[in-house]
């Protein structure tokens, strides 16, 4: 089962086109902290909550952020984030603002075990950004 995180509470968003950071620590399914050395891989997905066939953002399907690209995990299990201004972008005009998810999911044990979360983000609509 993953968890279901809302980062955002209402009145709060990101700007449109902004870079965003996220930090999280992961967890094994006993709650215990995951350094980078026990995870086997750390994927990341973005899409569009309001669209029905929850459309994929900037390309983000699955792609891997395991100490590379958007995302660093430490000796901790400290996750750190970062969405680029690409993933922020407001994908259909006429919006006042766009709901999206971030979705993780992680195995460790050699890949035998799996854990998911999502986070819920607000993607604001500004008026003079093209």
């Amino acid at each position: 089962m993953a968890i279901i995180e809302s980062f955002l509470r209402a009145n709060e968003w990101i700007e449109e086109g902004s870079s965003w950071y996220y930090t999280s620590i992961l967890k094994d399914e006993k709650g215990v902290a995951l350094p980078s050395t026990a995870l086997t891989t750390l994927t990341l997905t973005l899409y569009d909550l309001m669209n029905a066939t929850l459309a994929i953002v900037n390309s983000v399907d699955k792609i891997n952020i395991l100490n590379t690209g958007r995302g660093l995990v430490d000796a901790n299990g400290k996750l750190d984030l970062t969405l680029l201004p690409a993933d922020t972008g407001i994908l259909v005009a006429s919006r006042l603002y766009e709901r999206r998810r971030i979705l993780l999911e992680y195995t460790y044990a050699s890949g035998v075990k799996r854990q998911r979360r999502e986070v819920n983000i607000i993607v604001k609509n500004l008026d003079k950004v093209p």
